[in-house]
């Protein structure tokens, strides 16, 4: 063996024990799961642009920091909505109707998802009436380079029951690379009619819908626009020099960030009163959205005919729910525009592009009926790459996914934050509405968003007694408010109760379309609430 070799061979066993350690470092485990930080393409100077594609990748990683690289094993329920809530959204939100068969039951469902082999797994029970109980096993593989993961053809893995083409189902993973959110819908042929069930590991729930929003730590008066006088560097002081150095003391562990409170679930009679009160919104769970079953060597006959496609040439940046989810590829509201101001903070102005032009839209008509007016206020929408939104201390528990906006409302003086209509302490019932609120301009732009392509806006936030103001003020003006379909109507039926909403208006949009969105909270009450 010659020197050359030996030194070749050393060389390669260094390498592949470099490799090995780096690999090992960077894994860690967590319960059934093991995660991955994810790899990085190759690096691109940084005199170079990112192309779009790669600033959608690097927008994906900031998103989700952590890639499944182990396996979920998840129990998945029926979900099932309460029926007399189930007979109003069939009215008002077909789309969250979720599908519910009364012709067989599952018992013992699991899912299992593993990303060593890119493969799916529902095990189950099946029980149809009259027959005997059957244990199914149904697998598929999916793509872990595209986004969300899922996939349409799911089949046994019994070869002879495959061929009876009779069991089908689809499967989504709602949060790519983590897995903590799966659904399965399974597709049963039972008397030549196909039949189907959704499962998921979360269990439907309901709760009175909120904004989500904390309180401001800034305080709620009036802000002067005017820029603020330069302040010159401070003066050079002398360093003081220690006799010994003093090591440095460690930093107390953060304290963890508190969140807007949530509300506790309600009860199936509660939930029949929030759903007569058209004051009040309800969230409930959602049920996860599922891909279209398609068509294969195994699939059952006519089965791609069931679901209608959604999310078709709708751009996906929303991701998830209002109060858990990401923004991806999201539009910035710049600083200023027609009718509209960005408060002045950093990363915190990202939405979906949906949101950003009706923002834009609703402040321009607003200001062609109204010129010369104070613009008015955006505060915060999301911060890029969605997900939580704190400061100081406190977390939002909405704002993730670039559909909802704080937005303050319109004074006669110029003001650059939040302010209250009522003063430093709040509204309560009886408290005067300051006379520096511009009510005209406020109804021009919550009318023009209700009013827009699709009714976007599923609720607006308000305090009670801006509520009663405003019911008392368009009756004065003479507005239709009469009819359920004009934009009076519309714009006081939004506006929900939620106490602290005296310095800001929060609104909601409904998802853009695209397929792995999900709307958390839906306004069901009857009439306009005046």
């Amino acid at each position: 063996m010659n020197a050359s070799f030996l030194a070749l061979t050393l060389n390669l066993l260094m390498a592949m024990a470099l490799a090995g350690c780096g690999e090992k470092a960077s894994r860690g485990r967590t319960s059934a799961r093991t995660f991955e930080h994810p790899k990085s393409e190759a690096a691109t100077p940084p005199d170079q642009p990112l192309t779009p594609e790669q600033k959608i990748e690097a927008e994906a990683q900031k998103a989700a920091p952590f890639i499944l690289r182990g396996e979920v094993h998840s129990a998945v329920t029926a979900y099932r909505v309460p029926e007399k809530l189930r007979a109003r959204l069939q009215e008002t939100n077909p789309e969250l109707i979720a599908p519910r068969s009364t012709k067989f039951e599952v018992f013992n469902q699991h899912l299992n998802i593993r990303a060593k082999d890119s493969s799916m797994t529902f095990t189950a029970v099946l029980r149809v009436p009259g027959k005997q109980e059957e244990p199914i096993e149904l697998t598929c593989q999916f793509d872990q380079s595209t986004a969300p993961w899922a996939c349409d053809q799911m089949y046994p893995v019994d070869a002879k029951v495959a061929g009876e083409r009779r069991l089908q189902a689809t499967v989504n993973c709602l949060d790519t690379y983590a897995c903590e959110r799966v659904g399965v819908e399974l597709f049963v042929v039972i008397d030549g009619k196909t039949e189907s069930q959704l499962f998921q590991n979360q269990k439907f729930s309901a709760r009175r819908a909120s904004s989500g929003d904390v309180d401001e730590s800034e305080p709620h008066g009036l802000k002067s626009l005017e820029r603020p006088v330069p302040v010159g560097p401070a003066p050079a002081r002398r360093p003081i020099v220690l006799e010994k150095p003093t090591p440095p003391t460690p930093a107390p562990a953060p304290a963890p960030e508190p969140e807007a409170e949530v509300s506790p679930e309600l009860s199936e009679g509660e939930l029949e009163e929030v759903m007569e009160d058209p004051n009040s919104a309800i969230e409930i769970s959602a049920p996860i959205p599922m891909p279209r079953p398609g068509r294969g060597q195994f699939s059952i006959p006519g089965i791609e005919t069931l679901r209608p496609e959604t999310g078709g040439g709708v751009k996906a940046q929303a991701f998830g729910f209002h109060y858990g989810g990401t923004l991806r590829s999201g539009s910035e509201l710049q600083g200023s525009g027609d009718g509209f101001v960005c408060r002045q903070r950093a990363n915190r102005n990202f939405g979906t592009d949906m949101t950003i032009q009706l923002l834009k839209g609703a402040a321009k008509a607003m200001e062609r009926a109204h010129p010369n007016k104070s613009p008015i206020v955006i505060a915060n929408i999301s911060k890029q790459g969605g997900g939580r939104l704190c400061n100081n201390g406190s977390c939002h528990r909405s704002h993730q996914t670039g559909l909802d906006v704080d937005i303050a409302y319109p004074s006669f003086k110029r003001n650059s934050d939040m302010w209250s209509l009522c003063g430093p302490g709040g509204c309560r019932s009886g408290a005067k509405i300051s006379d520096d609120f511009d009510e005209q301009r406020f109804f021009t732009f919550v009318k023009t968003l209700v009013a827009a392509q699709g009714r976007p806006v599923i609720a607006m936030f308000v305090d009670a007694q801006i509520k009663r103001h405003m019911c008392q003020w368009v009756r004065n003006k003479g507005e239709d408010i009469s009819n359920p379909n004009s934009p009076a109507f519309l714009a006081l039926q939004a506006m929900k109760h939620q106490a602290g909403h005296h310095n800001h208006v929060h609104v909601r949009f409904k998802c853009p379309g695209n397929r792995d969105c999900r709307d958390a909270t839906v306004s069901l009450g009857r009439g306009n609430g005046c």
